[in-house]
């Protein structure tokens, strides 16, 4: 997030100071300062305080100046890595669950959902 390194910058604090005096640790400042994860709010509440900003200015540290467009695109992508899995993910997820319960039955007759209730009664 360009306004929250931005901020922290003009207050003259590293990523470790700032993480330090909010609470966090500083991977985590550092992977939302570079748009790699979504601030939750209590996260930039706790890092506008650290910097000594009121609430809902803080709140706007994950305002970054951008178009509707960047972020459908982004939302877009999003998406399509989220697909779901393919039969052959689903049958090769169901192998290895078969060869970790080292099932004595014929492994094609148990079901996904058998095995993952036999895995939670162990």
């Amino acid at each position: 997030m360009k306004r929250l390194t931005l901020e922290r910058e003009k207050r003259g604090l590293s990523r470790a100071e700032l993480a330090r005096r909010a609470k966090m640790s500083a991977g985590d400042v550092g992977k939302i300062e570079n748009g790699r994860v979504q601030a939750y709010r209590v996260q930039l509440v706790k890092l506008g305080r650290a910097m000594r900003m009121r609430v809902p200015e803080s709140l706007t540290l994950g305002d970054d100046a951008s178009t509707e467009e960047e972020t459908a695109a982004r939302v877009a992508a999003r998406a399509r890595r989220r697909r779901p899995p393919s039969a052959a993910e689903i049958e090769k997820a169901a192998e290895v669950l078969r060869s970790t319960l080292a099932l004595e039955d014929d492994p094609k007759q148990t079901t996904v959902a058998e095995l993952l209730a036999r895995g939670g009664a162990q």
